[in-house]
């Protein structure tokens, strides 16, 4: 029996190491890009604060850029 492979077709998928899957923020899957960015991927990362909540870079920057004393919004510990 002679077995020869006339095409391959490759197929990836790649995510976000991390818990959840939604921006707290904005609601979007981490793998959709936040409301900033129009593709997801390294321009649009993920940060994660020592409350172990994730956001969307760029959500989470919007959300503690307007207080003086940054907090998770999830939780309200200070955000680091």
């Amino acid at each position: 029996m002679d077995i020869r492979i006339k095409g391959l077709h490759a197929v990836a998928q790649w995510c976000w190491d991390c818990k959840g899957d939604t921006c707290g923020i904005c609601r979007r899957p981490f793998e959709a890009p936040c409301p900033c960015c129009n593709f997801p991927g390294e321009n649009c990362p993920l940060q994660t604060g020592r409350c172990n909540h994730t956001f969307h870079l760029h959500c989470i920057e919007k959300c503690t850029s307007a207080e003086e004393n940054m907090a998770c919004p999830m939780c309200r510990q200070p955000w680091d």
